[in-house]
């Protein structure tokens, strides 16, 4: 069955808040994102929307624009973190740094599962002096580079520092 992206604005039925498309854009700079890109655009469209669940588990500050609304964005009152006099966003659309953000969680939750395809776990520990490398049983879904990108993206959109394991 073929995946489906509805990333229209404040819709009672979108279930991401980046296209396939703008995805594609943001990650074909990425040297990283290569093998994501190469990947099959329905498995593309299900991490998408994957990392678009994730950040609607989070606390944003503002208030949402419309009652029927799926997605927790687009928001009233949710400030620019950089500008320096305080202005909003614009309450009809989706800031890029989540967009960006989005893009970096659909990365990560495709890096994992490649490497549970192969059998791995993510890395718990690493040790150089007698080698000692120790892995996560069923640890998090997302490495913390990935994590910790899509956090920095989110800087000032959220209502408190909510790091999770994705």
């Amino acid at each position: 069955m073929a995946v489906t992206i509805i990333a229209t604005v404040g819709s009672a039925s979108a279930n991401s808040y980046v296209t396939l498309a703008e995805a594609q854009t943001i990650l074909a700079s990425r040297t990283d994102a290569a093998d994501f890109l190469a990947e099959a655009v329905d498995v593309q469209r299900a991490h998408l929307i994957e990392a678009a669940e994730w950040l609607q588990r989070r606390s944003w500050k503002g208030t949402r624009v419309d009652a029927t609304q799926r997605l927790a964005l687009p928001r009233r009152w949710l400030r620019k973190p950089d500008d320096p006099l305080g202005t909003y966003f614009d309450d009809a659309a989706i800031p890029e740094s989540v967009k960006q953000a989005q893009c970096e969680l659909a990365l990560g939750f495709f890096e994992q599962d490649d490497l549970e395809a192969v059998g791995g776990d993510a890395i718990a520990s690493f040790t150089a002096g007698r080698v000692s490398v120790q892995y996560e049983q069923g640890g998090g879904r997302v490495s913390s580079r990935y994590l910790t990108r899509t956090l920095q993206l989110l800087r000032g959109l959220l209502l408190a520092a909510q790091v999770e394991r994705a």
